[in-house]
């Protein structure tokens, strides 16, 4: 079945998206006319877009994780063309801000991360 998203936002290309367990899907950041992003939206249950609070940096194809289906995390990631970061920040949900957390230990991007135990993040290769 295919839905229609309802809003007055075009989402950006090279976002990265993440679904929490009620159905809410995060899009953050990404490339809208080739300028990078620092957007964040959500997405509810009746396919409405919804602008949060943006990242403090403009980035994409980083990834995202969850913990404690409350807790987003925004991962490395292009800050330029072929420019990529070792920035981590985070997105409370409940109180939608984010704050930022301790670096990868290299710049990264392109990755895949997941979380263990609600405890551990582990990011995968990228480049």
């Amino acid at each position: 079945m295919k839905e229609t998203l309802t809003g007055k936002v075009l989402l950006p290309d090279r976002f990265s998206s993440i679904q929490l367990q009620n159905g809410h899907i995060y899009i953050v950041g990404g490339l809208v006319q080739d300028l990078i992003s620092r957007s964040c939206y959500e997405i509810d249950g009746n396919m409405n877009i919804i602008d949060r609070p943006a990242m403090s940096k403009a980035r994409y194809n980083c990834s995202l994780t969850l913990i404690f289906e409350r807790f987003i995390f925004a991962i490395g990631g292009y800050v330029g063309k072929n420019v990529g970061t070792e920035l981590v920040e985070c997105l409370d949900t409940h109180s939608n801000m984010w704050f930022q957390v301790g670096p990868l230990n290299k710049a990264r991007s392109c990755t895949t991360a997941c979380c263990v135990g609600n405890r551990f993040i582990y990011v995968f290769p990228g480049i």
